[in-house]
C-alpha cells in the first residue's frame, strides 16, 4: 500500500498540464473549429478561472473541463452526444490520472457529460464549468442570460466576465498563460 501511494504521488509530480493539453489536442475530433475548437477551450478555461475565484469550485477540474468538454464533437451543429463522448474519452487520457484524483475525475465526467443539456447545478465545481461554457455564447451571437447560470449571478461580476468573454473570445489567453495560472493556483 505504501509503495502504491508513493508511486501515485511520484507520477503526479511528473505529469504536467502541458502533457494533458498535447494529449487532448492529439485526440480531439475538431481542434481547429472556429466555434468549438481549442480557441474556445482556452476561452472557457479563462472564464472558468474568473468564475471560480472565491468559490468552493475545484480549479483543476474547471481547467480540465475547459480543455476536454468539446474535444469530441463531430460537428459544430447540434451534436447532442458530444458531452457523453467527452466524458467517455477521459478513460483514454493517460496523463489525466497524474493530475486529478478519482473524485475529481468523477466530477469532471459529470460536468462533461451534461454540459450541453441546459441544466444548472448546485455543485460549485460543475456549476462553474457550465457557467464558463455558457458565458462564451457570444461567439455564436447569443447574449448569455444570467437566469441560466449556476454560480455566476446577475450583477457587476456577471457583467464584467460576460463583457470579457464577448470582447476576447477570439483571442483568449495562450496555453502557456493558462498553465502558468493553474500552476500558481489561479493567482
Amino acid at each position: 500500500m505504501l509503495k502504491v501511494s508513493w508511486s501515485l504521488r511520484h507520477q503526479r509530480s511528473r505529469t504536467s498540464w502541458d502533457d494533458l493539453i498535447k494529449e487532448v489536442l492529439a485526440k480531439a475530433t475538431m481542434p481547429d473549429s472556429s466555434l468549438h475548437g481549442e480557441v474556445h477551450w482556452r476561452a472557457v478555461i479563462s472564464c472558468g478561472m474568473q468564475i471560480a475565484k472565491g468559490t468552493a469550485a475545484d480549479h483543476a477540474v474547471v481547467f480540465a473541463f475547459g480543455l476536454i468538454h468539446d474535444s469530441q464533437r463531430l460537428d459544430d451543429g447540434y451534436d447532442l452526444a458530444h458531452g457523453a463522448r467527452a466524458a467517455a474519452s477521459l478513460d483514454a487520457l493517460r496523463t489525466l490520472p497524474g493530475l486529478l484524483t478519482s473524485e475529481q475525475l468523477s466530477l469532471l465526467a459529470r460536468a462533461c457529460e451534461d454540459h450541453e443539456n441546459g441544466l444548472v447545478s448546485e455543485d460549485p465545481t460543475i456549476g462553474c464549468c457550465w457557467d464558463a461554457d455558457r458565458i462564451n455564447l457570444w461567439r455564436v451571437g447569443v447574449a448569455p442570460d444570467p437566469h441560466f447560470f449556476s454560480i455566476l449571478e446577475e450583477g457587476p461580476a456577471f457583467d464584467e466576465i460576460s463583457e470579457g468573454a464577448r470582447s476576447g473570445y477570439r483571442e483568449p489567453p495562450s496555453w502557456a498563460d493558462l498553465v502558468e495560472k493553474i500552476n500558481r493556483g489561479y493567482g
